[in-house]
C-alpha cells in the first residue's frame, strides 16, 4: 500500500490488462473485482466531470460515480452489494493528473468496504476501511 504505480501496470496485479477504454475509465471491473481510479484534482475538467471524490477522514473515502450510473444500473448494484457478492473493491488515487506535463501515477490506497449512498445519476458513495488511518506523513 501507498506505493505509486502507472495505471496500465494496475490490472497485472490481478491478472489481467486493460482494454480499449477502460485504459481512460475510472472505474474497471471484472467477476470478483472493482478497480477504482480517482484523481482528486479535477481543475479544467468540464462542470459535469467535477466529481465529488475526497478522503473525508483517516477511514473514509467520499466517491461520486459517473453521471450516467445509477443505483438500480449493473454497476449501482455491483458497488453496494460487494461484500454480499465476494468483489473486492480496490481504491487508486493521484492528486493531479499530471505534473509539469508528465501524467502521474496512482497511489494504491487499499481495499474499501461499502458504508453508504446517496442521489442516482450519480451516485455518491462513502466508503470507510481502517486503512486510510495507517496513511504515511510525507
Amino acid at each position: 500500500m501507498w506505493e505509486r504505480y502507472p495505471r496500465a501496470e494496475v490490472p497485472k496485479f490481478f491478472g489481467f490488462e486493460l482494454k480499449g477504454f477502460e485504459a481512460q475509465e475510472g472505474i474497471v471491473t471484472r467477476p470478483g473485482l472493482v478497480l477504482l481510479f480517482v484523481t482528486l484534482d479535477k481543475t479544467g475538467k468540464p462542470e459535469e466531470h467535477r466529481y465529488e471524490d475526497a478522503f473525508l477522514s483517516p477511514t473514509e473515502f467520499r466517491w461520486q460515480s459517473q453521471n450516467r450510473t445509477a443505483r438500480d444500473s449493473k454497476v449501482g448494484r455491483m458497488l453496494q452489494n460487494h461484500r454480499a457478492d465476494g468483489t473486492h473493491v480496490h481504491l487508486f488515487v493521484r492528486p493531479t493528473a499530471k505534473v509539469g506535463g508528465k501524467v502521474q501515477a496512482f497511489i494504491y490506497s487499499g481495499e474499501l468496504e461499502f458504508d453508504r449512498w446517496e442521489g442516482d445519476r450519480p451516485i455518491t458513495v462513502w466508503w470507510s476501511s481502517t486503512w486510510l488511518s495507517t496513511l504515511p506523513s510525507e
